[in-house]
């Protein structure tokens, strides 16, 4: 009679199935894990959003059972982090992770032409509206159609510095003056993945990307190189620091919901899917 043990695993419920073959006294252990799909693939994701510039689409972050809106970015430091491909030519302000609403300079913005250089890789954070100015730390990239890159924007705000990485490369760096270290964001506003707020849609017009965006995560610490590098093609990072993570793997719905925990949904709006995914090693480690 096999005995069945059920183990800790992140993500997954695994069990462990031990069975004694008498005949031989050999003991062999069986792992099975409960999942739907493929365990131990190269690659399990299998889907991600898509936006089209003109449809006005997004994904709205929405907290839930206790999450705030201001724990995606927190006021001591924060690193957001997706994969994007773009479909097509790179548009000058769009947007690839966005926090804003209807007060300006309230805003948190990742994406292109968020700075001094038209349609240059950036990421701006502002003043919380103090005297409505902004930082951005940037770089022109020759980012090509129809590639998978990963980007990470980190703001160290005890550090006084934002950094700005791709494909787990620094591609620049930025102090932080006092008036954005000493007006941090800290009241709860709108982010969204894709575009900027409806309130910014219908007013200020379309600040949408042509792109599929996949594996997006929020941090609520400052990550180092090292841990964009040794993380970022992971599809099941260390989750220690980790506020919401969307691997967009639904596939249809509406409802795109947070891996990490329950605090957070991804609203649809006008956005669609893609299978279209990058590559990321899914092994996972049985603790």
């Amino acid at each position: 009679m096999p005995t069945v043990k059920t183990l800790n695993c992140k993500y997954l419920n695994c069990l462990s199935v031990f069975y004694l073959e008498l005949q031989t006294y050999k003991i062999i252990c069986l792992y099975f894990c409960l999942c739907p799909k493929l365990f131990f693939a190269q690659n399990t994701c299998y889907s991600s959003f898509n936006f089209k510039y003109g449809d006005k689409s997004a994904v709205s972050i929405d907290p839930q059972n206790g999450g705030r809106a201001n724990q995606l970015y927190d006021i001591n430091g924060f690193t957001w982090e997706a994969w994007f491909k773009l479909n097509g030519a790179v548009r000058n302000q769009s947007v690839i992770i966005g926090t804003e609403d209807q007060p300006l300079f309230h805003d948190i913005i990742l994406g292109f032409g968020w700075g001094n250089t038209p349609n240059a890789l950036s990421f701006l954070v502002s003043d919380d509206g103090f005297a409505n100015r902004t930082i951005s730390v940037e770089s022109s990239q020759n980012i090509a159609v129809n590639r998978w890159y990963h980007v990470a924007a980190v703001c160290d705000y005890n550090g006084k510095r934002m950094y700005l990485y791709l494909d787990g490369i620094l591609l620049n760096t930025q102090n932080l003056p006092a008036y954005i270290t000493d007006h941090r964001l800290v009241s709860n506003h709108e982010t969204h993945i894709g575009n900027l707020s409806p309130w910014a849609r219908s007013t200020l017009g379309d600040f949408g990307i042509n792109a599929d965006i996949d594996e997006i995560r929020f941090w609520k610490t400052v990550r180092s190189q090292k841990q964009i590098q040794d993380n970022m093609n992971l599809c099941h990072p260390d989750p220690n620091g980790l506020v919401a993570f969307f691997k967009a793997d639904e596939g249809n719905g509406a409802i795109s919901k947070s891996e990490i925990n329950s605090n957070f949904l991804g609203n649809l709006e006008r956005s669609a899917w893609s299978d279209g995914v990058p590559t990321l090693d899914c092994e996972l480690t049985l603790k």
